[in-house]
C-alpha cells in the first residue's frame, strides 16, 4: 500500500452564498466510502488533496464536492488505476536562503518524499560543511510540505552552508547549500548558485 495521488477540483460557481467547503469523495467503487478534509474556497478557485495507502493494480472512483449555507453539490465521477507498487524512500530538499541582511537568514527546506509517514525535520548549519549547529527537531511534516528557520546573530558579509534534514526511521539529509550575509559597504553583488534541483512530478 505505497500508493498515493492527488486529486483535484475546480470551484466553477459557489451559488452566491460563499465561501465554500470544497474536499472528495473516495473509493474503489462509486459509492466511494472515503471523504478527504475539506478546504474553504471561492468561485473560481482550485483545490487539491493528497490520499496515501493505496492498493497496487487497482481502479479508484472519485469526486469533487462543495458544501455552503444551500447545499451540497458534487462534480462528475472520474477514476484512475494504480500500477505495482514500489519502496520509496524518504527525501528532503534544501532551497535556499532568504531574508539574508548583515546579522540574519531565513534557512528553508522543503519535505519532497514522506514514504507515508509523518516527518521530524531541522537543519544543520556553519561556517564549513562540518556545520557544528543543529537547529530543534520540529514533528508532524508530510510530503510537499515547506519549513523554515530564522538564524541570528550572523557574522556580517560571511559565507554559511546549511542542509535540511528529515527524521522518521533514520537521518536523511538535503544537499549542501551556502548563503552569504550582506556587508554595510560595497558594490552591488549578485551570486548565481551552480546548483539547480528538478523535483520529481508525480502521475
Amino acid at each position: 500500500m505505497n500508493h498515493k495521488a492527488v486529486l483535484n477540483g475546480y470551484l466553477v460557481r459557489d451559488g452566491g452564498l460563499p465561501p465554500c467547503s470544497c474536499g472528495f469523495e473516495w473509493g474503489e467503487t462509486i459509492a466511494y466510502g472515503n471523504t478527504t478534509i475539506t478546504q474553504n474556497k471561492l468561485m473560481g478557485e482550485s483545490f487539491w488533496v493528497i490520499i496515501t495507502g493505496l492498493d497496487s493494480l487497482t481502479t479508484y472512483h472519485f469526486r469533487a464536492f462543495a458544501t455552503n449555507s444551500i447545499g451540497t453539490a458534487y462534480g462528475d465521477d472520474k477514476s484512475f488505476a494504480t500500477g505495482i507498487a514500489e519502496v520509496v524512500a524518504a527525501s528532503v530538499v534544501t532551497l535556499p536562503a532568504t531574508m539574508i541582511t548583515e546579522h540574519a537568514a531565513r534557512i528553508n527546506g522543503m519535505i519532497e518524499e514522506d514514504a507515508d509517514k509523518f516527518s521530524y525535520v531541522r537543519f544543520q548549519w556553519g561556517l564549513t560543511k562540518e556545520y557544528g549547529a543543529n537547529t530543534t527537531w520540529v514533528g508532524g511534516f508530510v510530503e510537499g510540505m515547506a519549513f523554515f528557520v530564522d538564524l541570528n546573530e550572523l557574522a556580517e558579509g560571511t559565507g554559511y552552508h546549511f542542509r535540511a534534514q528529515l527524521k522518521q526511521d533514520s537521518i536523511v539529509s538535503g544537499q549542501d547549500m551556502v548563503f552569504s550575509t550582506l556587508s554595510p559597504t560595497g558594490p552591488l553583488t549578485l551570486i548565481t548558485e551552480d546548483q539547480a534541483y528538478l523535483l520529481e512530478a508525480s502521475g
